[in-house]
């Protein structure tokens, strides 16, 4: 074999070492690609799958925490039912006791003026022994002494049904605003229209590291439509990995209010801008609507939390 003829052959030998290192390099290549892909695939399903878990868990404390708070107004209400039903008989009792006491006065005032009368007219009969004017005298006094002390029972009567009246119509006020927080916390409906996560230039943010507010637009809705009107509602940022709250400012203990607070008067309820611009080292984050009474908050059931999600 000539030297041409040698060259000619290497030069083929190298090329299909060339075409099959190229072919190779392919297979390669879009073997990688099909490993990134179901790695990616599996990635996803984890997240998924942890994601699930953790807003079950969520929503199992969420669920825990509503059924502590509604076995806490419960058993406040049935007290209260319990109290009003103990006056309601006490006033009962007291009531017909004072009724009884005026018909025993009243017969004894009879019978008094009776011996009166008795007394005199044994006084105007010469025949008349002491002895018999004693007698009688003697159950005049009885029964006079037995009227002073009903006036005195019945005078006592009179307050306690006057003070127990007002401890009753307390209770029914007490009642009634308990009533009020379950009916509200239990059956008001949340409806978020929208939630944006915003960085400092107003676009939306991708990631938790550059958000620094949120706008909220949602409205509320009630079965007994005026119940929630005027009423104060909550909006508070939760940390749900981390299970805490963020104040819509910095940090700063004793200053911070808790979250957005509004009064509602009707939907669309005003755009609530909620300030957060902490560092944020989690990945989750929702934000839970309240409903404030007296100092004190009710988580809403229906509705009343919303995920953020970042784009």
């Amino acid at each position: 074999m000539n030297t041409r003829t040698r060259f000619g052959v290497l030069i083929g030998i190298i090329a299909i070492l060339v075409a099959i290192m190229i072919y190779g390099e392919h297979r390669f290549r879009k073997a990688r690609e099909v490993a990134d892909e179901y790695e990616n695939a599996l990635a996803a399903e984890e997240l998924e799958t942890n994601s699930k878990d953790r807003m079950l868990r969520d929503k199992n404390t969420e669920i825990d925490e509503l059924k502590e708070q509604n076995k806490l107004l419960r058993d406040s209400i049935q007290v209260l039912q319990d109290e009003i039903g103990r006056l309601s008989t006490m006033l009962g009792q007291q009531g017909r006791e004072l009724l009884e006491n005026k018909k025993k006065m009243k017969a004894m005032q009879m019978r008094e003026d009776s011996l009166v009368k008795e007394i005199n007219r044994l006084l105007a009969d010469k025949s008349t022994t002491t002895a018999q004017v004693e007698a009688l005298e003697n159950e005049r006094l009885f029964v006079n002494k037995g009227m002073a002390e009903l006036y005195e029972r019945n005078d006592y009567l009179k307050d306690s049904i006057a003070n127990v009246t007002l401890e009753k119509e307390i209770a029914k006020e007490k009642l009634t605003f308990q009533e009020q927080i379950l009916e509200i916390s239990n059956n008001t409906i949340v409806k978020f229209s929208k939630v944006r996560a915003l960085r400092d230039n107003g676009k939306d943010a991708r990631r938790p590291s550059t958000w620094k507010e949120t706008k909220i637009d949602l409205e509320l809705f009630h079965p007994k439509g005026d119940i929630i009107k005027n009423e104060v509602f909550l909006v508070v940022l939760r940390d749900l990995d981390k299970n805490i709250p963020i104040p819509p400012r910095e940090a700063n203990a004793g200053v911070d209010t808790p979250g957005e607070s509004f009064t509602f008067v009707g939907n669309p309820v005003k755009t609530i801008r909620y300030p957060n611009y902490q560092d944020k080292e989690s990945k989750n984050y929702a934000f839970q609507v309240y409903y404030v009474k007296n100092g004190n908050k009710y988580p809403l059931s229906k509705g009343g939390i919303q995920q953020i999600s970042f784009k």
